[in-house]
């Protein structure tokens, strides 16, 4: 991972070098709390500073697993620190994996749902809309679960209207002229755009199935003329299609028929699948495909299924570039902002069902 980008972070875990905006995003609560625990003056600066990235870079942070207890409208410190970042660096895009707000729990009333969502604009929403950093996403289990009854209905029909009628009325969230959207009739459960001369498509990966009709939705997406012309192919869903933590080595913690979706993925030529859900940072590659899980920023970070690392909150910074077409990463800790090297990382991990994901060379 030599050739990745570096983004100057300026992270100084004693104040978390945050001025400006970015520190009103911090309660002063947190800000005593990070004080008192955080070793003084220490700070990772890493190589090369943002502005002098070549022209065409386009450079994207991604977050994922947000929220707190269910019903909660609250957010940890890490997230506080990940958007503060994310205004500091002005990246041209953010990605997020899902779970922003902390639904998903029978009983939860209209008010409780628009209020955690209100609590997610006030947040992480309105601080980038304000700084014109288009935010784009895909919904998880605790934002839209799209899991059904026996009958086919929707078990959380309430969380799903509740996550529609903010996007809807929130669109202002993605605004920036090099976004055009291809297909927005099932937004904002899933849909298609281009950023410049990337293409991303996000699938309703809320729970373990994909209903076929979704499917052939993508595969048409990804046969469009926009994505064949796209130097690059971003599919978001939620789930993964690999076991990659502890506390989700089950069948309902990753996509049903893995293999047959990863086989339809790699044949329309998709460079990289994004998702969350299983809380730790993994970026492992399967065929010419890369396949990043995103870490959380919220509660319940969890250990990888063979070890290793001690459980954080992560964000990852994605650059893409266009001269070569090049795609490359880096993951921060949102604990102490230091990188995360790719050698710290098991070098393969193998689930319940026998398949084995290895680390990105």
């Amino acid at each position: 991972m030599s050739n990745r980008r570096q983004f100057l972070t300026r992270f100084i875990v004693g104040s978390l070098g945050i001025t400006g905006l970015g520190s009103l995003l911090l309660s002063s609560k947190d800000k005593s709390s990070i004080a008192q625990s955080a070793p003084k003056q220490s700070r990772v600066l890493s190589e090369i500073p943002t502005q002098n990235l070549e022209q065409g870079t386009i450079q994207i942070a991604t977050i994922s697993d947000l929220n707190g207890p269910y019903g909660t409208t609250d957010y940890r410190q890490e997230v506080h620190r990940a958007i503060a970042l994310i205004l500091q660096e002005k990246p041209d895009l953010v990605l997020c994996g899902g779970d922003m707000i902390a639904g998903q729990k029978r009983g939860l009333t209209h008010q409780q749902l628009d209020t955690m969502w209100a609590s997610f604009d006030q947040v992480i929403a309105a601080p980038l809309r304000e700084a014109n950093i288009p935010f784009l996403f895909t919904f998880g289990n605790h934002d839209a679960s799209n899991s059904r009854d026996r009958l086919g209905n929707f078990n959380f029909e309430r969380d799903r209207q509740a996550a529609a009628d903010y996007w809807k009325a929130h669109q202002a969230n993605h605004n920036s002229p090099r976004l055009t959207w291809q297909n927005t009739f099932h937004y904002p459960f899933f849909w298609s755009a281009t950023f410049d001369n990337l293409f991303l498509t996000s699938w309703d990966a809320s729970g373990f199935r994909l209903q076929t009709e979704q499917q052939n939705w993508v595969w048409n997406a990804l046969n469009s003329e926009a994505a064949q012309q796209a130097n690059h192919r971003i599919v978001m869903g939620h789930l993964p299609l690999f076991v990659v933590s502890k506390g989700r080595n089950t069948a309902g913690a990753i996509l049903a028929n893995p293999k047959q979706l990863l086989t339809e993925l790699e044949s329309h030529n998709v460079d990289l699948y994004i998702s969350g859900h299983h809380h730790a940072y993994f970026l492992g590659q399967w065929q010419n495909m890369d396949l990043l899980h995103l870490g959380n920023a919220g509660d319940g970070s969890r250990a990888w299924l063979n070890g290793g690392r001690s459980p954080e909150q992560t964000l990852t910074w994605i650059t893409v570039s266009t001269a070569p077409p090049l795609i490359t990463y880096e993951t921060v800790s949102l604990k102490n902002g230091q990188s995360i090297s790719l050698d710290t990382l098991p070098d393969e991990i193998t689930g319940f069902d026998s398949r084995t994901i290895r680390r990105h060379p």
